[in-house]
């Protein structure tokens, strides 16, 4: 892992908007359940059903099996007024990482 530049309290150069927070997580390669990470600052920005509209994709850390990070990946309903539960997968620290930085 390396540490990672932020700007605007964001990491540089992520498809993911990896909010500085987590920091010590990109570095580390540990991540925590319920850790979630939204594709775009708006998430943060915006009320929530304004950046449902314009959401694509949610990652959730969901859990653990052995040393492999369960992952969510939600997208908007619909009628765009709740998140669906899109796939799941089962990926490393690196993984989930490479994810954030270069997109599903």
């Amino acid at each position: 892992m390396k540490k990672q530049n932020f700007k605007d309290g964001f990491a540089v150069g992520f498809s993911f908007a990896v909010p500085d927070a987590f920091s010590d997580s990109l570095e580390k390669g540990v991540f925590n359940q319920g850790d979630t990470f939204y594709d775009s600052p708006d998430a943060y920005k915006l009320e929530w059903a304004r950046y449902l509209k314009k959401a694509k994709h949610i990652l959730q850390v969901d859990g653990f099996t052995g040393s492999k990070i369960n992952l969510k990946v939600l997208t908007p309903s619909p009628d765009k007024n709740s998140v669906l539960e899109k796939e799941r997968r089962c990926v490393s620290s690196d993984e989930l990482i490479e994810i954030l930085e270069k997109g599903l």
